[in-house]
């Protein structure tokens, strides 16, 4: 009987733990439960804030990777159309050369374009000399290579006879002429534009192609001292040298002043330098791939440079920095001149002059005509240019309708350098020894 009762209650203890531990693990299970419920409500919205980031950082790079490959598509193909355009401008080149052969053989059987054709004008023109022609001057002994204006009464001129040539306006008074017949009245009014040497400067290299006025009554021109290149400044009214500026590594093509107390000049180093008067420091400008033998300068702190690498560029003179390329021409740039504010003409070995748009680098126009490189460009106002040329002429332009207005002949050799000296007048310089004075038709 207590057998009994002691099993009785351990039966009953047993049932209390089972019940104990029943009610444990229902606790633990609802905590689990609580707990696993507070897990995935918490969790998932912190994983998707984090995924929500990652994926707008994913999707930011791929679009900047895609407008990278963007933009490098468009420069090559940038590049690949600049090619594309050179190539066909060749062909073009090409076949006007062929049509020029063509027309030669239909003519006759001269191998010189210029004479053949100018043959055939003088003779339907009935004419050898240009009525526009004022004076031919003839002191020099040798090619006349290059010309600079001083003032609007005086320019001058450098030879290959080694000399430089100061020349002026011969004063007339013709207010008081009492001729009676319209000739001599006429005679009486040209020689207001006939001009006199007054000045030489002698012992000149027979190199210089290039001559440029700086400041108050100076010049600069190509010098060479003790087998080295430079630059010598001369005073017009002295005629003695005044500083040389050394610096190049081959010959002075160019020579242009950017105000009166610094000039540029450009050499067959492919390299151009900026000169001051005040130091002898100077700055390089690199980036043509031949020599730089056109210089300009433009509105600003800029100028422009022509090269036989057939470009013209423009370039910053405060940084030292190129600021655009213009390309279109197909050989060699000769010339260049900045026309009105925001334009400038470039003549090119192609027989082509084009007028360019400095601010978005467009080629506004191309003038055709000549037949043979253009050597020199000179403006005469906002709409009309003139030209010169190895063909041995001078045209004058109108930019605006591209019409040629006048083609200017005399000189029996390739004209070197033009200057428009105002008052409807213009000088020309040839490799024939002369100087040329001309008259621009006023309409």
């Amino acid at each position: 009987e207590q057998s009994t009762t002691t099993t009785t209650a351990t039966t009953t203890v047993i049932k209390k733990e089972s019940n104990s531990n029943k009610e444990g693990n229902d606790d633990d299970s609802r905590t689990s439960i609580s707990s696993s419920f507070q897990h995935e409500s918490t969790t998932p919205t912190s994983s998707i804030s984090s995924n929500s980031k990652s994926t707008q950082h994913y999707a930011a790079e791929q679009y900047r990777v895609s407008a990278q490959s963007s933009m490098d598509q468009a420069k090559r193909a940038k590049e690949k159309s600049e090619v594309i355009l050179n190539q066909c401008t060749k062909v073009l080149y090409e076949a006007q050369k062929d049509y020029d052969r063509i027309m030669l053989a239909m003519v006759g059987t001269s191998t010189d374009h210029h004479d053949t054709f100018q043959q055939i004008t003088d003779a339907d023109q009935g004419e050898t000399e240009d009525p526009l022609l004022i004076q031919t001057l003839t002191d020099h002994a040798g090619p006349v290579t290059a010309l600079t204006s001083v003032d609007e009464t005086r320019f001058l001129s450098c030879s290959q006879d080694e000399t430089i040539k100061l020349w002026s306006s011969a004063s007339h008074d013709s207010g008081s002429s009492n001729s009676s017949s319209e000739e001599e009245k006429d005679r009486d009014q040209n020689k207001e534009h006939h001009c006199s040497c007054i000045d030489t400067y002698k012992d000149q290299p027979s190199t210089i192609q290039s001559i440029n006025t700086i400041g108050n009554g100076m010049f600069v021109c190509p010098d060479t001292d003790k087998q080295k290149q430079g630059i010598a400044l001369w005073e017009v009214a002295s005629g003695e040298p005044l500083d040389w500026f050394p610096g190049h590594a081959e010959p002075v093509l160019a020579i242009a002043g950017i105000d009166k107390k610094s000039f540029v000049s450009s050499s067959k180093d492919y390299t151009i330098r900026l000169w001051t008067l005040e130091s002898s420091a100077t700055s390089l400008f690199i980036g043509h791939g031949g020599p730089v033998g056109a210089l300009s300068p433009v509105f600003g702190r800029q100028f422009i440079s022509g090269s036989t690498d057939s470009t013209v560029k423009l370039w910053d003179l405060s940084t030292g920095l190129c600021v655009r390329t213009f390309r279109g021409h197909v050989d060699a740039v000769l010339a260049v001149k900045s026309f009105g504010k925001f334009h400038f003409l470039s003549g090119s070995a192609d027989q082509k002059i084009k007028l360019f748009d400095l601010l978005s680098g467009r080629c506004i126009r191309t003038f055709s005509g000549h037949g043979s490189s253009i050597t020199s460009l000179a403006a005469i106002n906002d709409y009309k240019f003139l030209s010169a040329s190895t063909d041995k002429t001078i045209k004058l332009w109108n930019s605006t309708t591209g019409e040629c207005l006048h083609t200017y002949r005399g000189h029996t050799e390739p004209i070197n350098s033009i200057i428009y000296m105002g008052h409807g007048k213009f000088a020309s310089s040839s490799n024939d020894g002369t100087i040329k004075m001309w008259k621009i038709p006023s309409q």
